[in-house]
This record gives C-alpha cells, sequence and structure tokens, in this order.
C-alpha cells in the first residue's frame, strides 16, 4: 500500500492561486430614483405618507410608504445587502396589506427595474 497522507491529495485538489472570485456589486439608487418609479409605476397618481426612510452614507436601503385612504397598503424599498435588522438577498420593492402577505412587486437588476404580475 502506498504511504500518501490526505493533506497530500487534498492539496492537488485545491483551486488555483489564479482563480478569480468576484463579489457581485450592489447597484446603489438614489432616494429620487426609488421615490420616481414607486410614484409612476406603482401608486399611478395615488397620495401616500413615508413611514420609514433608512439609509447610510451610500444612500437608502430601506423606504416604506403607505398608500392614504386605502388601508393597510404599504410598499417597501429594500437594498440588496445586511444593515443590521433589515437584511435582503436582492434589491426589491415588496407590496403589503391587512390582507396579503409581503409579495415582491419589483426587482432591481441589471440597471431596471424587473418583476411579475404588476410590470408586465
Amino acid at each position: 500500500m502506498e504511504n500518501s497522507s490526505f493533506e497530500e491529495k487534498e492539496e492537488e485538489i485545491l483551486p488555483s492561486d489564479n482563480i478569480e472570485i468576484k463579489e457581485k456589486e450592489v447597484q446603489i439608487l438614489t432616494l429620487e430614483k426609488i421615490q420616481s418609479f414607486i410614484e409612476e409605476t406603482l401608486l399611478q397618481g395615488r397620495k401616500y405618507e413615508v413611514i420609514r426612510n433608512e439609509g447610510n452614507e451610500a444612500g437608502p436601503y430601506l423606504y416604506e410608504i403607505k398608500i392614504e385612504g386605502e388601508g393597510n397598503i404599504s410598499y417597501t424599498y429594500q437594498r440588496e445587502g445586511d444593515y443590521g435588522k433589515n437584511s435582503s438577498s436582492s434589491t426589491v420593492i415588496y407590496e403589503e396589506s391587512e390582507t396579503t402577505f409581503p409579495a415582491i412587486v419589483a426587482e432591481y437588476v441589471d440597471g431596471e427595474w424587473r418583476s411579475g404580475n404588476m410590470m408586465e
């Protein structure tokens, strides 16, 4: 039987130092761009109240509004990343009401908003 150790075999299968692992770059939107998209695409002229607007030096990472006079319908923008109690695996806008669970209505991908039912 050959006298080879596990360590020697492990070294043979480790990736080369030449392999580059790139981290995904998070696109930071301004508050104006977030508001513009929500107002033009989701609200369509309805009035709203800002509930939360949280951010850091890079820009907003949480922006929540409630539509006035329509029960408890709200939209929440969350920027991709981990911000203490607020974290998201992608940049999204959720819609929520008294009768529905939060649902993603838009996702920011490669410089544009994409989504399902409300965006088609």
